[in-house]
C-alpha cells in the first residue's frame, strides 16, 4: 500500500500538469478514489500547485518587465546623453564657428571701400587714418614689413557684425601710429632679438630702419602711398585732441570695455576735424 501511495504521490504534480501517460493518469485517479490520505494530498495539490504556477509566472513576468524597464531607462538615459553631447558639440562649434567668422578669418576689404591717410603728429609720430565707407564696420589693419617696406592691408571679418559702439567711437574714422622721424626720415621701430653671452642670457631692444615704401595692399589691387623722402603733412590740433580723448578719455579703467566715454562730446571732438571734411 506505501508502495502505491509513493508512486501516486509522485505522479499527482505531473497529472496535474498534464504531463503524464493515461495508465498514470488513471492510476492516480483509481488511487485517490480508495486512498483517502492520498485523497487529501491530492486535493491539496490540485489547489496549490496551480497557485504555485501563477504566482512564479507572475514574479518571471514582473523580472522580464523590470529588466526591459531598466533596459529602455538605459536605452534613454542613453539617448539622452548623446543628445546632450552632440547639443553640446554643435553649440560650442557653431559658437567658435560664429566667433572665428566675425572675429579671425578675415578678408581684405577692396579699394572702393576705405581710404589711407598718412599724417605726421607735433610728436612726431607717424599716423595713419584710414576712412571707412561704413561707419559700423569691424576691421583690423594689418602691417608686414621687411627691408623697409611696409604692407598695410585692411581686413574685415567674413561675417560683419554692426556695433553702435563702433559707429559712436570712431564714425568711420580709424588710425594707428606707425614709427616716427628723426633726421634720417620717417622710421619704422621693430623689435629684434639680440642674444647676450653674460649670466642674463636674452635682452630684447627696438631697432630702427628708415622707411622706404608704404604700399596698401585692397583686396584688388595694390597701391604705392609713400616712399622715403616724400613730405608728410602735420596733423590739425583737432585731430590730436579728437586721438588725445579717445586713446585717454577720463572714465579710463571703467565700464564694461575699460573705457567710458561721453559719446556726444567724442562725436563733437570728431567734428572738428578739418582733415574729415
Amino acid at each position: 500500500m506505501k508502495d502505491k501511495c509513493s508512486i501516486a504521490r509522485d505522479l499527482m504534480p505531473l497529472v496535474i500538469d498534464g504531463a503524464c501517460s493515461e495508465e498514470s493518469n488513471k492510476f492516480v485517479k483509481e488511487h485517490v478514489a480508495e486512498c483517502p490520505p492520498c485523497a487529501e494530498i491530492w486535493g491539496e495539490m490540485k489547489t496549490e500547485l496551480p497557485r504555485m504556477a501563477a504566482e512564479k509566472e507572475k514574479a518571471e513576468l514582473e523580472k522580464a518587465a523590470k529588466a526591459m524597464k531598466k533596459k529602455r531607462r538605459k536605452r534613454v538615459w542613453l539617448t539622452s546623453l548623446i543628445a546632450v553631447v552632440t547639443s553640446i558639440v554643435l553649440l560650442w562649434g557653431g559658437r567658435w564657428l560664429y566667433h572665428d567668422l566675425t572675429l579671425y578669418s578675415r578678408v581684405p576689404m577692396d579699394k572702393d571701400e576705405y581710404t589711407v591717410q598718412l599724417y605726421r603728429m607735433s610728436d612726431g609720430t607717424g599716423l595713419v587714418v584710414y576712412d571707412l565707407t561704413r561707419d559700423d564696420a569691424q576691421c583690423g589693419i594689418g602691417m608686414g614689413s621687411g627691408g623697409g617696406v611696409i604692407n598695410l592691408r585692411l581686413e574685415e571679418p567674413v561675417i560683419q557684425r554692426g556695433s553702435e559702439r563702433l559707429e559712436k567711437l570712431y564714425g568711420g574714422y580709424r588710425t594707428a601710429e606707425l614709427g616716427g622721424w628723426n633726421e634720417q626720415g620717417w622710421m619704422n621701430v621693430s623689435d629684434r632679438e639680440k642674444v647676450s653671452w653674460d649670466v642674463e642670457g636674452r635682452e630684447n631692444y627696438l631697432i630702427q630702419e628708415p622707411i622706404q615704401q608704404i604700399w596698401v595692399d585692397y583686396g584688388d589691387g595694390q597701391e604705392l602711398i609713400y616712399t622715403h623722402g616724400d613730405e608728410v603733412p602735420t596733423c590739425s590740433p583737432e585731430m590730436e585732441a579728437y586721438l588725445d580723448y579717445l586713446h585717454n578719455p577720463p572714465g579710463i579703467g571703467k565700464g564694461k570695455y575699460g573705457m567710458e566715454y561721453d559719446y556726444d562730446k567724442l562725436a563733437e571732438l570728431r567734428a572738428l576735424v578739418p582733415e574729415w571734411h
